[in-house]
């Protein structure tokens, strides 16, 4: 009779990569479990996620493709064969081949989700195929922060916090409840819980906005007006860190010229938040020390 063994391995289906405990008989996996000896070290957070319970499921579901298939019937038509990985290779490598000659290398472009192991390896083969069309969630999540934050500290900060200094925290369309689910949510609600004041903005009513202290129901598209507007209130209430604004800020006059126009009121019409609300919330997170602002990765920061 074989042996159950049991094998260390991960989730794939975020991110996280939370870990996990495969129990294997023949090569084949019957079961995962959370491994509470690794990330998020802990059985109860993942308990509260549904993602990795789905693993043996897919892994044996009749529908998964695991071999090359080759379209014999008409576009559309649900007909396939079986080929040989080297055909598929083949014959993949020679229609790219000519329609680089007919067209040029930018007649290819490719799309990618979460980066995992695919990232790197499908940048470098677009390189040497001479496009630069790869596009994904690196441009609209990923890729900006790093930059953002590289201009701005000099290198790229994590997107966390420290519940036991942050004095105020805000979420700035991010919804971890239902997007992260893991250790960041499960801190955030510990956090809440606490009665440490939070300030989400959203356009719904999510389950983080439910927790909030200060709900700012942005308009969809008007976030960098309220971001200006929370500035200008910051700056004409002289709540800023003059110390740390005149030894590391950069432009600074410039950006009080900038948010003049950016008062209360007006951000009010543009945003559909209140003028109260703009005002409660900036001089909360101006005069909180320390505080700190998560803002999310991909469709989060979409609201």
């Amino acid at each position: 009779m074989t042996e159950l063994r049991e094998i260390k391995t991960n989730c794939r289906f975020c991110g996280y990569q939370c870990g996990l405990l495969a129990t294997v008989k023949k090569g084949k996996v019957l079961a995962v479990k959370p491994d509470p000896s690794r990330f998020p070290n802990d059985e109860k957070i993942m308990n509260g996620c549904r993602r990795w319970r789905q693993a043996v499921a897919i892994l044996e579901h009749p529908d998964r493709i695991n071999y090359p298939l080759k379209r014999v019937g008409r576009r559309g038509s649900g007909q396939w064969e079986r080929i040989t990985w080297d055909q598929a290779l083949d014959e993949i490598a020679e229609k790219l081949r000519q329609l680089k000659e007919q067209y040029g290398p930018e007649t290819l472009a490719t799309s990618i989700g979460g980066p995992h192991t695919t990232f790197w390896p499908l940048h470098r083969f677009l390189s040497l195929f001479g496009s630069p069309n790869n596009v994904g969630i690196g441009q609209i999540c990923w890729n900006p922060g790093i930059w953002a934050n590289t201009l701005t500290f000099g290198w790229p900060l994590d997107l966390d916090f420290n519940p036991e200094i942050t004095s105020c925290l805000m979420l700035w369309g991010v919804n971890p409840a239902e997007s992260d689910n893991s250790l960041l949510w499960r801190t955030i609600l510990q956090y809440s819980r606490d009665s440490n004041p939070l300030i989400v903005v959203d356009p719904r009513c999510t389950r983080a906005a439910e927790r909030a202290k200060i709900w700012l129901p942005v308009r969809p598209g008007t976030d960098p007006i309220l971001a200006l507007g929370l500035i200008n209130v910051i700056i004409t209430e002289d709540l800023y860190d003059h110390e740390f604004v005149n030894n590391w800020c950069h432009g600074f006059a410039a950006l009080c010229e900038h948010v003049k126009d950016y008062t209360p009121t007006y951000v009010a019409q543009k945003t559909g938040v209140s003028s109260e609300k703009i005002i409660e919330a900036a001089r909360l997170f101006a005069t909180a020390k320390p505080a700190a602002l998560h803002s999310g990765r991909g469709i989060d920061q979409l609201g």
